[in-house]
C-alpha cells in the first residue's frame, strides 16, 4: 500500500530544512502504513514506528499526537487506494452495463478489503471514523474520504436516472437531496457489512450473511427504491 503524501509541494522545491522535515514526515508515515496494515494494531508500538522510520521516539509525535492518529493515517492510505482503484475500474474499455454493476465496480476494492484478512483493522478504522469524538486531522481526512466516496456513488446514481448533472451539487432539487440520501444508504450498507458479526453468542449459529454478494443485493434494493422514488419527483428524467 502506498502512503498518502502530505506534502503540499514537491520535496525538491523546498529549502534544505523543509526538505529534511518533509522526508522525515514521509518516513514516519510510510513506517506507520507498513507496520499497521495487515497486522494486529494493538501489538504495534510507537517505538517500532520510530525504529522503522529511523527517527527518535519523540520525533514521531511531531507528526502525530497519538498512536491512534498514526493508525488512522495508515488506514486513510488504504481507504484512499481502494477508492482510487474503484474509480479506475469505472474508466475501463467496457463500462458497467447497469447502475448496480457500476456501484459494484466502484466498491469492489473496498469490499474485498473489508471482507479480507485485514477485516479487524478495517472494522476498527470504520469505528474510529463513525464514533470517535476526536477532531484530529487524520480522522477529518478519513471523513473527507467518505464524502468523496459518497459523491462518486451519487454521480453513478444520477447517471442511472438519466440526469445530465455533472455532480449531485449540480442536480436540481428535490432530486439532489434524494440522491444524496440514497448514496448515504449505499455507503451505510458497506459499513454495516463490516460491523456485522458473523455469529451469535453461539459460534455455531450464523448471525447474518455479510459477504460481498449480500451487500450488492442490498445495494440493488436501494437502487430500485431510488428509481421508483425519482420517477415521481418534479422534472424527473427517470424512465422507471
Amino acid at each position: 500500500m502506498r502512503a498518502i503524501k502530505h506534502s503540499s509541494s514537491p520535496v525538491s522545491s523546498l529549502g534544505r530544512r523543509e526538505r529534511k522535515r518533509e522526508l522525515t514526515r514521509q518516513a514516519v508515515f510510510d513506517a506507520a502504513v507498513s507496520l499497521f496494515v495487515g497486522h494486529d494494531a494493538d501489538a504495534v508500538t510507537t517505538q517500532q514506528i520510530a525504529d522503522s522510520a529511523d527517527v527518535s521516539f519523540g520525533t514521531v509525535f511531531n507528526y502525530a499526537a497519538t498512536k491512534n492518529e498514526l493508525f488512522l493515517l495508515a488506514y486513510n492510505s488504504v481507504f484512499a487506494d481502494a477508492i482510487t482503484a474503484g474509480e479506475q475500474q469505472l474508466d475501463g474499455d467496457q463500462p458497467p452495463a447497469t447502475t448496480v454493476d457500476a456501484l459494484h465496480a466502484l466498491l469492489r476494492p473496498l469490499l474485498e478489503l473489508c471482507h479480507g484478512s485485514d477485516r479487524a483493522n478495517l472494522l476498527r478504522y470504520h469505528r474510529e471514523l463513525l464514533f470517535s469524538d476526536s477532531n484530529d486531522r487524520y480522522r477529518l481526512q478519513g471523513i473527507e474520504l467518505v464524502s468523496q466516496l459518497e459523491r462518486s456513488i451519487a454521480r453513478i446514481l444520477l447517471r442511472g436516472l438519466g440526469s445530465t448533472a455533472a455532480s449531485v451539487d449540480d442536480a436540481p432539487q428535490p432530486l439532489a437531496d434524494t440522491v444524496r440520501s440514497a448514496a448515504r444508504a449505499v455507503w451505510a450498507a458497506v459499513q454495516f457489512s463490516v460491523a456485522m458479526p458473523e455469529h451469535t453468542i453461539d459460534e455455531n449459529v450464523r448471525f447474518a450473511d455479510a459477504d460481498e454478494a449480500t451487500v450488492i443485493r442490498q445495494i440493488d434494493i436501494i437502487v430500485r427504491g431510488l428509481e421508483t422514488t425519482a420517477a415521481y419527483l418534479p422534472g424527473s428524467t427517470s424512465t422507471s
